[in-house]
């Protein structure tokens, strides 16, 4: 399958920020290894999960939920096989629900803990959710705080709205969870095609 150059680095960037940020949900700290998008196992990954009609946001931390390896042996090679492919499909089918639930708790208390181990840096969850360099994916950051939060939507909104609109999964469960905050982001953008078949 074909796919435009622009979208491709798109994934490339999605799969890096994947694997960090479930690298560091699952173990505290961030990986020494696929820290960059140039790492040439994030091609790989990227062109399995076109071919196999996978998203990709969702296979990296369904392969963190599988892997059995202990931590300084992880690295993004160990995703870039069709052996992981064939793992994700199997607990797909097996488990129908998403990780939606389990990647949702996993940020937040992600984030409570940044905010207990760094209580001078960060004095509210704004400050840490808006600090790109903190392990959040973009959704998370513009739908977990309450009420909906301008400053946060001005930088992560867009991306935020390009990362729920790939992964149906995670908007069924966050219109249960955060409902305001994901329909006053599809008013300000645009309301995911799907909107009525879920509601």
């Amino acid at each position: 399958m074909n796919i435009d150059p622009v979208d491709f680095q798109g994934l490339l960037q999605a799969a890096c920020d994947a694997y960090c940020t479930s690298y560091f949900n699952k173990y505290n700290m961030y990986p020494s290894s696929g820290r960059d998008c140039t790492h040439k196992s994030y091609k790989v990954i990227a062109r399995l999960c076109v071919d196999h009609d996978i998203n990709i946001t969702d296979y990296i931390p369904t392969c963190f939920y599988l892997v059995e390896k202990e931590r300084r042996y992880i690295t993004p090679t160990d995703f870039a096989k069709m052996e992981f492919i064939d793992r994700y499909k199997d607990f797909k089918k097996r488990t129908k629900p998403t990780l939606s639930e389990h990647e949702f708790e996993m940020q937040r208390k992600s984030l409570y803990k940044l905010l207990l181990q760094n209580k001078l840096l960060y004095t509210t969850e704004e400050e840490a959710l808006i600090n790109i360099g903190t392990p959040f994916s973009s959704w998370f950051r513009v739908i977990y705080p309450v009420p909906f939060n301008e400053e946060l939507y001005k930088y992560y909104g867009q991306l935020a709205w390009k990362e729920l609109q790939a992964d149906k999964g995670l908007r069924i469960y966050l219109r249960k969870t955060r409902k305001e905050q994901v329909a006053e982001l599809e008013r300000r953008i645009a309301i995911f095609g799907d909107n009525m078949e879920e509601t």
